[in-house]
């Protein structure tokens, strides 16, 4: 996720400019991405050519209808994304979320089961944009990174790359994790690790019987 996205037609920019990773052809880079948001929210973004991440709408006094659950959005507000550019921890809220796939995605499910499914707007961009630098995804929920809902502990996560031998890295502060899921997402910088998200699982097949681990599996972002 970064920033800002800027669309025309089909062409898509990031909010700066940055040397791409040179990384090998993958075939899971065919195909779109996905962004939910309410009708009511796309005259401001035609009329800025731009889709801002949570930080940059506050930040510039924008009016936007959010669709997330405000508990959901309260976990974001405590973890935090290292930079490897800027060598800087930043929020979660600084990037924008996509999804791998809408049809099987629980956020759908939710705006359906609140009634306000006919009043959304699905926006799509390439996935190629993945190879951006800057631009992370993840193998479920974002915020699954079991936190607790009221110890108030924050997490700080460095996302897997070469440099990091592929593993996605934690540190919680002040101790943790004090939450109880069962299910921890990992957080990805290098499009050579697409192939460790649950492919099957985003597709909507085969079925899987947990419920909590189907929303978990069909849940990967990118941001």
């Amino acid at each position: 996720m970064l920033n800002m996205i800027k669309f025309s037609y089909l062409f898509v920019i990031t909010s700066r400019t940055r040397k791409a990773y040179h990384v090998e052809e993958s075939k899971y880079l065919e195909g779109h991405i996905y962004h939910m948001v309410h009708f009511r929210n796309l005259k401001s973004i035609f009329s800025i050519y731009a889709i801002l991440s949570k930080n940059l709408l506050q930040k510039e006094g924008l009016v936007h209808l959010s669709i997330a659950y405000q508990t959901v959005q309260d976990l974001r507000d405590r973890i935090f994304i290292w930079d490897f550019l800027e060598k800087t921890y930043y929020s979660l809220h600084r990037y924008v979320p996509f999804y791998f796939s809408v049809k099987s995605s629980p956020m759908l499910y939710i705006q359906h089961s609140r009634g306000i499914q006919n009043q959304l707007i699905i926006l799509e961009i390439s996935r190629t944009i993945l190879r951006e630098q800057g631009v992370l995804f993840t193998n479920g929920n974002a915020s699954n990174q079991r936190l607790s809902k009221y110890k108030g502990e924050k997490v700080g996560i460095v996302p897997a790359t070469a440099a990091t031998n592929y593993l996605c890295r934690r540190i919680y502060r002040p101790g943790g994790p004090y939450g109880t899921g069962s299910h921890i997402s990992e957080i990805y910088a290098d499009v050579n690790l697409l192939d460790r998200l649950d492919w099957a699982g985003i597709s909507g097949s085969p079925a899987i019987e947990d419920r909590d681990e189907s929303e978990w599996i069909r849940s990967p972002e990118s941001k």
